[in-house]
């Protein structure tokens, strides 16, 4: 229920490429958060359960206003790996594939970053979508200034396209200061000093 979201200007603009980055980690396999989709309490009663229940709840109401959009999907442990790529909206088959996602590792947020940047990439060569990444996580993590930066980077590299996107993040109520530092560096500035 808690949350950031940055900027975003483009909703209505035209197809979006939406980058769904999930943590996966252990710390996710707490139950304090249940799933309300009846196939996710069975399979996922936990944090990443209700998280995959977000997500699905967001593709469907995308695809209620542009089917012509795409997602990709990144579960993201110590490491990260794309679930899925450029994938045409249809969220019965999308959600199928999220389901897939099983709780395994640590958290590092800096694989998840480099992995948004590459399949941002992959995808945009063409230009003719604007990105949407939303970061779900328990807060937990760590990260390298620098990966976010590089991610970030694109709304200059990219030029226009880029420049209008939206970094949507999400956090549960049990650590704040890593996703807080998210907030400081996309408004261009530097992490603030750790409290006293």
């Amino acid at each position: 229920s808690e949350g950031h979201h940055f900027s975003c200007v483009h909703s209505g603009s035209g197809p979006l490429h939406h980058i769904l980055v999930v943590d996966r980690s252990s710390s996710m396999s707490m139950r304090d958060v249940q799933p309300t989709n009846y196939t996710l309490r069975a399979s996922h009663p936990n944090r990443l359960g209700a998280v995959l229940d977000a997500c699905n709840q967001y593709l469907l109401m995308r695809h209620g206003k542009s089917q012509s959009d795409l997602v990709s999907f990144i579960a993201f442990d110590d490491y990260a790996t794309t679930v899925f790529s450029g994938k045409a909206l249809d969220p019965p088959t999308l959600f199928e594939l999220m389901k897939g996602v099983r709780i395994q590792g640590g958290t590092n947020f800096s694989p998840a970053l480099d992995r948004a940047s590459e399949v941002m990439e992959s995808v945009e060569r063409s230009g003719t979508r604007n990105c949407v990444i939303v970061f779900l996580s328990d807060g937990c993590g760590s990260f390298q200034e620098a990966n976010l930066r590089c991610l970030l980077q694109g709304r200059v590299n990219r030029g226009s396209v880029i420049a209008r996107q939206s970094f949507l993040l999400f956090r549960f109520h049990t650590c704040t200061v890593h996703v807080r530092d998210f907030g400081f560096i996309y408004s261009g500035n530097r992490r603030p000093p750790p409290p006293p």
